[in-house]
């Protein structure tokens, strides 16, 4: 990431798709906190990293799986449990502006800035 033109990331968090809204929400912030700690452990200078959480939803595409699982009355732990991550991305990026201008749109917890 030092070594990147781009000189602002974006980590968002995310949690399975199960549980209280709020606690998911607090928890994927926490998670994208923690992998900032771990990069600037590393060397990599915090004002470059921006934290998001976006809780239950989901990075990536198996959003649809989910919803026809629900509708059907069914319910599988093991896909639910695909979106807990975190996402890094190049702000410099298309999908980065994109992302941000998305996150700040929403219902995103942002992290703190020192």
């Amino acid at each position: 990431i030092c070594k990147t033109v781009s000189k602002k990331f974006i980590i968002v968090g995310s949690t399975a798709t199960y549980g209280d809204p709020e606690v998911c929400l607090t928890l994927s912030l926490e998670r994208a906190e923690a992998v900032k700690d771990v990069l600037c452990s590393l060397g990599v200078p915090e004002d470059m990293l921006d934290t998001y959480g976006i809780g239950q939803n989901e990075i990536g595409d198996n959003l649809t799986q989910r919803e026809d699982d629900e509708i059907n009355g069914k319910f599988n732990e093991e896909e639910a449990k695909k979106n807990r991550k975190v996402m890094v991305v190049d702000m410099s990026t298309d999908l980065g502006k994109a992302l941000k201008n998305a996150l700040e749109n929403s219902n995103a917890l942002k992290g703190k800035t020192d």
